[in-house]
């Protein structure tokens, strides 16, 4: 007998293998959007321009060209590190911990879709796909994944162990 309507797990539900991978699924869209036409350097540098200078009044258009930069390679770090640590999540299927395999496979799925991306952009009409982009784009995974294990895995156990030695080693005061 099939479950009722009420009854099914929702995809955004913790009991649905979905619910584990559609944050990931809808960033990767997200990053997709991100490297439309709509985004180019071209179409974002008037809205940047207005609020740069309103923000900072004194830098001339030059500055204000090399912040834009800046502020468009900080986007590709940050959409990747945001992606790798959905990846992680989704692949980690409500378990806890860490786990190197997680790891990895997060690394390679944000390095491969990144690589994607920049070959999309490479046939899109007002973009220019970059390799260079493609190893910004993984450094925001990696520093991702190294937060994950500094957070929760080897380095984490290590300190606890220390802790719980340096624990046994202090007598206990009455």
């Amino acid at each position: 007998m099939n479950p009722s309507p009420a009854e099914r797990p929702s995809a955004f539900s913790g009991s649905s293998r979905w619910s584990h991978w559609w944050p990931a699924v809808l960033w990767a869209g997200i990053i997709a959007l991100f490297s439309s036409n709509w985004f180019s350097s071209g179409h974002t540098w008037g809205y940047f321009i207005r609020f740069a200078s309103y923000l900072f009044p004194g830098l001339s258009p030059e500055e204000i060209q090399v912040l834009h930069g800046v502020v468009r390679k900080l986007a590709h770090f940050l959409a990747y590190f945001i992606f790798s640590l959905l990846l992680f999540r989704a692949l980690r299927r409500g378990r806890s911990g860490w786990h190197r395999r997680w790891s990895l496979a997060a690394l390679l799925v944000s390095g491969l879709y990144a690589g994607a991306d920049e070959l999309h952009q490479l046939f899109t009409a007002t973009r220019t796909g970059a390799f260079g982009d493609v190893g910004i784009d993984s450094l925001g995974a990696l520093a991702a994944q190294l937060l994950l294990w500094l957070a929760g895995g080897e380095w984490a156990l290590q300190i606890n162990k220390i802790r719980s030695m340096a624990r046994k080693e202090t007598p206990l005061e009455k």
